[in-house]
């Protein structure tokens, strides 16, 4: 009996250690919840296994009376081997019926969309992201946080 409940152990804790990690989850605090065009936010992401494929995220937290359906942002990563790749993205914040996507707390919404998929890195290092607003207004009101 012993040696099939030390089977079964083994074989769960080995399907549960092959999900897939985070190696880097912060968020960047915006002032007065009022992101501004030209307030750039940075992230600085070790690397250190170039045999990796990575996804890439961006999160979104907004207040509920966050008026848009989407926020436009500009993407500039800086690689550990020197290269700069930039590229803009439309974020989903709403559903087709005006609903927010993502998850709740309170009045407090999280949209996390995924900009890259199966990413490598040629060199280990620090990779670094400047994210900006692009949309059209100056002062781009109700984002709270960008992680």
């Amino acid at each position: 009996m012993k040696p099939k409940i030390i089977f079964f152990l083994l074989i769960t804790i080995g399907l549960l250690s092959c999900g897939k990690k985070t190696i880097f989850e912060k968020y960047k605090e915006i002032e007065n919840s009022t992101w501004n065009c030209k307030s750039v936010i940075s992230f600085e992401v070790p690397i250190n296994d170039i045999g990796k494929k990575y996804n890439i995220y961006i999160t979104v937290r907004h207040s509920e009376v966050y008026p848009f359906n989407n926020l436009y942002v500009g993407v500039d990563i800086y690689t550990p081997s020197g290269d700069k790749r930039s590229k803009d993205y439309y974020l989903e914040i709403r559903n087709e019926d005006r609903s927010f996507k993502g998850d709740v707390l309170g009045d407090i919404w999280d949209v996390k969309v995924q900009i890259m998929k199966n990413v490598s890195f040629t060199k280990e290092g620090i990779l670094k992201f400047d994210i900006t607003n692009l949309m059209q207004y100056t002062n781009l009101p109700d984002v709270m946080e960008i992680g």
